[in-house]
């Protein structure tokens, strides 16, 4: 049976981040697999990345798959349709592979518009809770 993140609604869970980038362009200077969706260098992209802990942040805990970390990769077609290019998610064990992961999103990309939305990773959410705080936000950045 798949775990689905979006059914866990009383899922409690410790925000850290979450970030969103807005009209970012290809850069077709670094090899990518994101130039197998376009070769239009004004074609714009939008994605979203989401992390939390499943414990707090503070409490100093081994435990494997600690951390979540999300990512939401698209855009929109000639009629407004949104084209979902990539919408996964997984659990690592420290911060510091999530960091690995972060890194190259963005490099993909020249330069746009990025939103960090941060909290302190002590207070709790139920995922809901979580999701609708980071939904409005999004919608009051994205309009």
């Amino acid at each position: 049976m798949e775990f689905d993140i979006d059914k866990q609604e009383n899922f409690t869970c410790f925000p850290l981040v979450t970030m969103v980038g807005r009209r970012a362009r290809i850069n077709f200077k670094k090899s990518s697999y994101l130039h197998y969706f376009t070769t239009d260098e004004n074609e714009e992209f939008y994605y979203s990345i989401q992390i939390f802990s499943r414990k707090s942040y503070f409490d100093e805990i081994e435990e494997k798959n600690l951390y979540f970390f999300s990512i939401d990769l698209y855009n929109y077609d000639d009629y407004g349709f949104k084209n979902q290019i990539m919408n996964n998610f997984d659990f690592y064990d420290n911060l510091e592979d999530i960091i690995m992961q972060i890194w190259p999103v963005s490099s993909f990309f020249l330069s746009h518009h990025k939103y960090l939305m941060c909290f302190s990773g002590e207070d709790e959410y139920s995922f809901k809770e979580y999701k609708l705080v980071t939904e409005k936000w999004k919608k009051e950045i994205l309009g």
